[in-house]
This record gives structure tokens, sequence and C-alpha cells, in this order.
């Protein structure tokens, strides 16, 4: 088993080009870690070729219609994917994977890349968290306002070690508000809603909505984290 990656990320060998992983339902975003179980043949090749690389892939989500006919490689993606690094990696004997997955931006598709591989590569703009100068949010208060619904509908987190990761204000906004988001365990549509959106205030503003809409329809219930694998 490799080590964690110590410091920095791949970006810095980012060719502008990134291995496809497609996932049914699992939407990553940026600042969190998804467990990853490799183990169809074409994968164990993209993973393998990642880790002699950069260790980059674009996780993308595939759209709804995918189970009739999984095994093709031209499935329709989601436009807006993860671009993600590997933090840790096992081989097991077989040959299949188990990954720490950490997402590190989004990205916009512009065009598949056409290879003698078995599995799909793609064409990736960058699209960094957006500031705009005059905030249509009070940034601070925005903060508050999500820990407080989050906490609500989650109360046992503020007692593990977790919450000090996001409560502590080191987080900007935006890494704060895809953290939450992932740990609340939204349905793939909302998470493809924070995913699609750059602007930071305008994903607070969907965060803040969804928080709202769990706590009007369930229970408050401590969600289990990490997450179970992925099973690809």
């Amino acid at each position: 088993m490799s080590k964690p990656l110590a410091t920095g990320t791949g970006l810095d060998r980012f060719t502008g080009i990134a291995p496809i992983f497609p996932l049914p339902g699992v939407a990553l975003l940026p600042q969190v870690v998804q467990p990853l179980h490799v183990f169809e043949e074409r994968y164990r090749i993209l993973t393998a070729d990642a880790l002699q690389g950069p260790r980059l892939m674009a996780m993308a989500v595939l759209r709804p219609g995918w189970e009739s006919r999984y095994e093709s490689n031209d499935l329709p993606l989601h436009p807006i994917v993860c671009l993600s690094q590997i933090e840790v990696d096992q081989r097991l004997p077989d040959g299949r994977y188990m990954l720490l997955v950490r997402g590190l931006l989004r990205a916009r598709i512009v065009s598949e890349v056409s290879q003698e591989l078995p599995y799909r590569s793609c064409r990736l703009e960058l699209l960094p968290d957006v500031y705009t100068p005059q905030p249509r949010v009070d940034r601070s208060l925005r903060r508050r306002e999500l820990l407080e619904q989050f906490l609500q509908l989650f109360p046992g987190v503020s007692e593990t070690a977790e919450l000090p990761l996001v409560a502590d204000g080191e987080l900007s906004l935006g890494a704060l508000c895809d953290v939450l988001a992932f740990a609340a365990g939204f349905d793939t549509p909302t998470m493809l809603d924070m995913l699609d959106e750059p602007r930071v205030d305008v994903r607070s503003d969907r965060l803040l909505a969804a928080l709202r809409r769990r706590r009007a329809q369930l229970h408050p219930q401590v969600a289990g984290f990490p997450p179970q694998f992925s099973r690809n």
C-alpha cells in the first residue's frame, strides 16, 4: 500500500487532458475524499496509468439510462466533472484496487480524446471557485447559517473530531459548501446542482436551500461518515 501524498497536488503536471472515471449516481465534489473499489479491467488499466503519471482522473457522473448498456464506452456523461487525485492506493493480489480519491477542482468536459485505450479520456476546462468582488451574500453570516442548519440536521457531528475542521474558519466558503454538501449525503440531483456552480455565493444559496428542505422533510438523523466504498 502506497503512502498518502505528503504535499501538493498533480495540478502542476495537468496537461489539460484526464482519464474519465464514470460513476452511476455518485457526484464527487472538490475538497472531499471518496473511497473507490476498482474491479473492472478497463478501470484497473486506467488506475495503473494514472498512478504512473500525475495521479489525476476526472470523476464523472453517468446520465440516466446507462443501465442497459453499461459496458459501452460512449455513454453520455454529465458535462461538469470533478478533477481528482488519487491520494492513497492499494493494489490487491487479484489486480483490484482500493483507492482514496480527493476532489481538487470543478471542470467542464470540452471534448473527448480519441485513443487506443479501453477507457475514455477528455480535454477539460478547469472551473476554479468564483468570488465576485461585490458579494451577493454576507459571507461570514452565510458560514454561520450553513453550519447552524447542518448541526440542526446532524447534532451528533458536533461531538466528533470532524466539526472543528470545517467550523474554525480555515476552509473558504466554497470549500465549506462542498464539504457540508458531501457530509449531508444529498441525492444525486442535488449534488450535481452543487457541482455545476463555480460561483460560491450562488452555491451557498443552493446548499442553504437544500439543508432547509431536508430539515422540512426528515427527522434529524446523524449520517454515517465516511460513506461506503463506491463501486465503478
